[in-house]
């Protein structure tokens, strides 16, 4: 049984039972601040089981897709998994235990025909009501277990959610000859959990009591990927149709063979295919890597996935090519993964081609140097001169890889001699530091160094990697800001703190404190290098929350930087660009000089985006939260929490309103309170923005103390316009989704807006011109034109109709008689494949039985419609290859089911040939 007739079959037998089905909830827990992700069926459904929202029925069924990431490290092996599908059935407040089970068993051993020899069950210690009903529907004693919650059998979802004991249905996978069961507990590799049936009766509260529900309610979850592994009668998950064939599909990239290949390559493609599916449902539901939080899960897999990749040598994209083959076999069950395919596979492409890169440093340092010194062996030997190996490598960045190397060799040799002193004996590991200096210097998670060290037989010191990430926190926010970027070594050895002026103005003067070319810190840089240049206080904005960078220029004493873009390093900030004239050195005094123009633009935006976000939260709901930005001199775009499109008129009434605030030319004030401070000033703060201690407040508020109503309060670093008439003018130019859940608008602010909609005027005046009408009456009248063109093509199909019909009925009478066969081939006057379709049934009609072959043409080009009746498709006869085989002759082809199939052809002048080859073609099939 196919997973997709599971999902079916089961959802359509709790209809039966006057179940709702519900479509699956996002992969982000909606409205739950709790969890990180969709972790259960009844996750989405927490609201109706806790009372807080009425349910739109008492009874509720679903396949909702999850995740977890408890598993993610066992992934890999036989049956662990991230992303799976639980398909549930859930009463709130309706009917409880004795329903459940009864319709559980009914479906699992009467619709799906499992044995009942072959299935225990299991109940909570002391659920005396769940073991009874287990025998009155006929399960013998011996087949109930009772477990504790150690075994499984209570259910929590977390603090402030529901829970309750539960009772669970086990499949014999490898039967007793003699009929005995043990029990599931201590016996996992014989018995498959294939339905959890939780009575939630309680709610978990924070110091651990428990308080009664509204209702009792009944939440179920049965595991699809079990089930297919239960039904198709296979050993692993993997095994299953739901894998196989992404399965087949890796391994075929790999130039592997997955039943053939070893251990080791079975689970890395296993890996890759389980976390090539997780992630193409995890971006397709919004989640998009970052260092943190979700994000982090994603990036996650990601790596470990394209890790088992390199091990089985496949260098070339891979990531949106199986998000491709997972959209091919999931993409009907799940239409969000198809429409997001575009998201989905721009960021796979752009985060796999990042983390190759990293992967490549880190896991050479650690096959090169670090394992094999751990083991005794020296990876490197000392030259003639007694420059270490690594040193050699040329280049600037070679220096860098040398230098890194050398402090992992000092670092391993501290190590040892730390040990040494101690006395103590320990066992051969990758210690926490070593992996620590991997992470902070190339990036190089630290799951990976664990799955490396284990492939080489050593252990992972997670305790001491714990240890020396909080030890880098402590040390200052500016190593951890960047610590994923190779070259943050450098910055960090500029040391000090670079200031921002530039809320104050567009230029100012700053000391040169540092210089980066090419990679490597240097004192001086020359006219026709790219470099980076720090400065201890500067009026350049560097990029941060979703501002860009500023441009400008940097003159010195004796030479000038084109700033093309300004980033910040940690406390840094650097400047990005290239000499163009003379030279600049570390200890110049410059002047910078911000493009004034750009900056303009600039804040012109970032301004108009605050208006933006008050606007959409004052038109479509408080719901409403800014999911990612981009403030640029050109536009504006704005990521949104919104789970539906808004509506045109909602659209254009935020247009109005931002519009209307920027005409009342409210002044933008900026005020520094601390954090905590701010959030109690009800200003708000943007999920994924990372704050200091201090944040600065934008208001865009009524100046009068008496009202002091503010349409805009928000925690940001960037620049603004001094007020909102300073925007000038504003306007919407797309709006769309981009992901499950959140979606963009793009706009232009000032000159570019004015620019937007004058050619839109002009456009306007042009059209109107060309249909001869006034510009405001052009749309009714291309309505007036498109009525009339559909009622000229009713018209046109109407007559074509009654043309088809007449030559249909000479063809018919036309009719021959093939071996006891009425043949009907012959051309009619139509010019579409609708019209001929058409005019086939009428021929049909006429005969009752036989095969009809009708010719048209059609835009100079040969159309084609074959059909036989059922009669004598019985005896043989097959119109798609009838069809074939006449529309090769006029240079075409194509094909169909047995009883109607449609062609085309290149050669209208053969159109007549090929229908004259009509009855020997029938004569031979008949004869076949």
């Amino acid at each position: 049984m196919e997973a997709s007739s599971i999902r079916g079959a089961f959802t359509a037998f709790f209809e039966r039972h006057d179940h709702l089905r519900v479509a699956s909830a996002p992969l982000v827990a909606p409205g739950d601040p709790t969890l990180l992700f969709t972790s259960a069926g009844m996750v989405p459904l927490k609201p109706f089981f806790l009372g807080q929202e009425t349910p739109p029925r008492e009874r509720l069924t679903s396949v909702q897709k999850c995740f977890r990431t408890t598993d993610m490290d066992a992934v890999g092996d036989d049956s662990h998994l991230t992303f799976f599908e639980m398909m549930g059935n859930f009463s709130l407040g309706d009917y409880f235990k004795a329903e459940a089970q009864a319709w559980a068993w009914e479906l699992v051993t009467q619709g799906l025909a499992i044995p009942a020899e072959r299935l225990v069950t299991t109940v909570f210690l002391d659920d005396d009501e769940a073991f009874d009903n287990w025998r009155r529907i006929g399960v013998p004693e011996e087949r109930i277990f009772r477990y504790g919650e150690e075994e499984g059998n209570y259910w929590s979802a977390g603090v402030g959610g529901p829970c309750g004991p539960c009772s669970e249905i086990h499949y014999d996978m490898h039967p007793d000859p003699s009929g005995a069961h043990p029990g599931p507990a201590g016996h996992e590799e014989r018995y498959l959990e294939i339905w959890n049936l939780v009575f939630m009766q309680f709610r978990q509260n924070e110091d651990g009591s428990k308080t009664p529900l509204p209702a009792a309610n009944i939440d179920t979850g049965a595991g699809l990927e079990r089930w297919a592994m239960m039904l198709q009668g296979k050993s692993n998950l993997y095994e299953t149709d739901l894998f196989l064939p992404l399965l087949q599909y890796v391994a075929g990239r790999s130039g592997r063979d997955y039943q053939g290949g070893s251990e080791a390559e079975r689970r890395a493609l296993r890996v890759i295919v389980e976390h090539g599916r997780a992630v193409t449902f995890l971006v397709s539901d919004g989640v998009l890597p970052s260092n943190e939080g979700r994000g982090y899960v994603l990036r996650r897999l990601i790596r470990r996935a394209l890790y088992m990749a390199q091990t089985l040598g496949i260098q070339e994209q891979l990531l949106a090519d199986v998000a491709e083959q997972v959209r091919a076999h999931m993409g009907e069950a799940y239409p969000e993964i198809v429409e997001h395919k575009a998201l989905t596979d721009r960021v796979l492409d752009q985060e796999e081609e990042r983390f190759r890169q990293t992967l490549a440093s880190g896991h050479a340092q650690l096959e090169a140097e670090i394992i094999p010194a751990i083991k005794g062996r020296a990876a490197t030997r000392p030259s003639p001169t007694g420059e270490d190996s690594t040193a050699r490598k040329a280049g600037p960045r070679g220096e860098q890889a040398a230098r890194t190397g050398s402090a992992i060799a000092r670092k391993l040799e501290q190590i040892s001699a730390k040990q040494a002193r101690s006395g103590a004996s320990v066992e051969p590991h990758v210690p926490g530091e070593i992996a620590f200096l991997l992470y902070d210097t190339y990036g190089f998670p630290p799951e990976l160094t664990r799955e490396i060290a284990a492939e080489h037989g050593l252990e992972f010191d997670q305790a001491g990697f714990d240890v020396a990430m909080a030890e880098q926190r402590e040390r200052g926010r500016a190593a951890s800001e960047f610590r994923t970027d190779e070259d943050a070594a450098l910055f960090t050895r500029v040391g000090g703190v670079s200031e921002f002026l530039g809320y104050e103005g567009v230029q100012g003067s700053g000391t040169v404190t540092g210089i980066v070319l090419e990679g490597a810190l240097v004192d001086v840089a020359v006219a026709g290098g790219d470099v980076e240049v720090v400065l201890d206080q500067t009026p350049f904005y560097p990029e941060g929350g979703g501002q860009v960078g500023d441009a400008g220029r940097l003159v010195g004493p004796a030479g000038e930087v084109e700033v093309r873009d300004t980033q910040r390093r940690g406390d840094l900030i650097s400047h990005v660009g290239a000499v163009v004239r003379g030279r600049l050195a570390v200890g110049d005094v410059v002047e910078a000089a911000v493009e004034g123009e750009r900056r303009g633009d600039v804040m012109r935006n970032h301004t108009a985006t605050h208006l933006l976000h008050a606007a959409l939260r004052g038109v479509l709901g408080e719901h409403v939260r800014q999911a990612g930005s981009l403030v640029a001199a050109d536009r504006l775009r704005f990521d949104y929490t919104q789970a539906e499109a808004p509506a045109a008129e909602q659209l254009a009434a935020v247009q109005r309103l931002v519009s209307g605030k920027i005409r009342e030319d409210i002044g933008v004030d900026a005020n520094v309170m601390s954090y905590h401070e701010a959030i109690d000033y009800g200003a708000m703060a943007i999920f994924g923005e990372k704050y200091g201690t201090d944040v600065r407040v934008i208001e865009i508020c009524d100046p009068d103390p008496a009202v002091r109503d503010c349409f805009s309060k928000e925690l940001c670093g960037g620049t603004h316009a001094p007020a909102t008439g300073f925007i000038g003018e504003f306007q919407i130019v797309s709006e769309g989704s981009v992901g499950a859940g959140v979606r963009r608008i793009e706009a232009l602010t000032g000159a570019a807006a004015e620019a937007w909609r004058q050619e839109r005027l002009t456009l306007l005046d042009d059209v109107a011109a060309a249909l001869r009408t006034a510009p405001l009456e052009s749309a009714e009248r291309v309505r007036a034109l498109q009525g009339e063109l559909s009622a000229a093509k009713r018209r046109l199909a109407e007559l074509e109709r009654k043309a088809g019909a007449g030559s249909a009925a000479t063809v018919a009478a036309a009719a021959n008689d093939v071996d006891g066969v009425a043949v009907a081939a012959g051309r009619v006057e139509v010019a579409s494949a609708e019209a001929l379709r058409q005019a086939g049934d009428e021929v049909r009609r006429r005969l009752g039985s036989g095969v009809i072959v009708l010719g048209a043409v059609a835009g100079k080009r040969p159309l084609f419609v074959a059909m036989v009746t059922d009669d004598l498709v019985q005896r043989g006869l097959h119109a798609g290859k009838l069809i074939r085989e006449v529309a090769t002759i006029t240079g075409g082809g194509g094909g169909g089911g047995a009883e109607m199939a449609q062609a085309g052809g290149k050669d209208e002048t053969k159109l007549e040939e090929a229908l004259a080859t009509v009855p020997e073609i029938v004569r031979r099939q008949g004869a076949g």
